[in-house]
């Protein structure tokens, strides 16, 4: 294939990142719509953003409907459409309707959420295929990463005006052009016809399941990522704690994307250095227990800056380490399940860190009925740090298993 035709692609992934990046202008405001107009308590909210986002976590599902079953030869531009379409209509049901019932919320933001993960996945599946198919795996990933992070600096900071000025039922308006974004980049997405892909796809997922590098990798993905300070934790305290205005939390996320950017940047420039699996783990390993203590130091205005920037830039750079891992180690005709099934687990990690850290920052910090709290808010984020830090370090012993494989 022409390498002048690479920039279609390009653009898609562009696009589709763009639209997942907007996302934070809904999703910040409604972590206040449901701290203080649903008056969940953190642990409730942790809950209810778990079943929210639980879509994700079915990401292999919708991968492999993609990769099995063609419809007339294509396996990602109807498919694409589809879930877009899901999307849309679920986000259109919550602007036209009373979104007061907490049932009709939570279907709506989990029917949104599901379309979203689909398109999501399935675009990654061409990501992958051409990825591969040109040695560009990294590069694409770099776009997409670099595009959400960009994209994050302007939701996020706009999301933390809107949230003290917009009715969470009009911000549901703006979550519709998202899958509409997606929908119009779909016809630049490259992909030949194929035939009947069933066997093929089966057999490269079996092999891809008897993988000890899988099973080392899955496990290493996870244990990396479990930092159950992120998400709700982080937001009670520094909205409570740290007393953080909407605004400034929205200027720390503008932070987050700034060097996030910076950081899949800097990925991208080093592509074209030979690295082997095992030197990008020990990098995960020796640089991601340090940037998760960091958190200790998250105590006030200045160190809450001068962390997010340290942490968005390393960890970025590290997380595209592990997803070009990933992509590379995903079987053809099964490159949307394959690295579905990875993405997966990162995903399966934020959720659990997030329900871990939600439900044990209220328990330190405000105990169990009529108990009181152990821990004021800093003690329960440097426990919540140091379980981050704990779990980091136990990838060492993964390394000979992935080192191992590659040898």
């Amino acid at each position: 294939m022409p390498r002048s035709r690479v920039d279609r692609n390009g653009f898609f992934f562009f696009a589709s990142y763009l639209a997942l990046g907007l996302g934070g202008l809904i999703y910040e405001p409604l972590g206040y719509f449901l701290k203080d107009t649903v008056k969940l308590s953190p642990d409730e909210s942790s809950t209810f953003i778990f079943w929210m986002t639980f879509p994700f976590l079915l990401k292999p599902l919708y991968a492999a409907a993609s990769d099995f079953f063609p419809w007339r030869g294509y396996r990602r531009r109807p498919q694409v459409v589809a879930a877009c379409l899901v999307a849309l209509a679920a986000w259109l049901g919550m602007a036209f309707f009373d979104v007061r019932s907490y049932a009709f919320l939570l279907a709506g933001l989990a029917a949104a959420n599901l379309g979203s993960a689909a398109a999501d996945v399935i675009g990654n599946g061409v990501m992958v295929e051409q990825g591969k198919l040109r040695g560009k795996t990294g590069f694409y990933q770099a776009i997409e990463l670099g595009t959400l992070y960009a994209t994050i600096v302007v939701s996020n900071l706009a999301a933390g005006w809107l949230s003290k000025r917009v009715a969470i039922r009009g911000l549901f308006w703006v979550g519709a052009v998202l899958p509409a974004i997606v929908l119009a980049a779909v016809p630049l997405i490259e992909e030949p016809r194929v035939g009947p892909t069933f066997s093929k796809a089966v057999s490269g997922l079996e092999g891809l399941i008897r993988s000890r590098r899988f099973w080392a990798l899955s496990a290493f993905i996870f244990l990396w990522s479990f930092t159950p300070f992120l998400g709700t934790a982080q937001f009670y305290y520094q909205s409570e704690a740290l007393g953080f205005s909407p605004l400034r939390i929205g200027g720390l996320s503008g932070v987050e994307g700034v060097c996030g950017s910076l950081g899949a940047l800097v990925y991208a420039r080093m592509l074209g250095r030979d690295w082997k699996a095992s030197q990008i783990a020990k990098a995960c390993v020796f640089a991601g227990a340090p940037l998760t203590l960091l958190y200790v130091f998250y105590v006030g205005p200045v160190s809450s800056v001068v962390v997010t920037a340290m942490t968005a830039f390393g960890g970025v750079a590290l997380r595209l380490s592990l997803m070009d891992l990933a992509a590379q180690h995903s079987p053809e005709f099964g490159e949307a399940t394959g690295f579905a099934i990875f993405m997966a687990v990162f995903d399966l990690a934020a959720s659990a860190s997030n329900a871990v850290g939600g439900h044990l920052y209220g328990w330190l910090t405000r105990g169990m009925g009529e108990l009181p709290g152990p821990l004021p808010p800093y003690g329960a984020v440097c426990v919540l740090a140091g379980i981050g830090v704990v779990t980091t370090l136990c990838c060492w012993p993964l390394l000979r298993w992935v080192a191992r494989e590659e040898a």
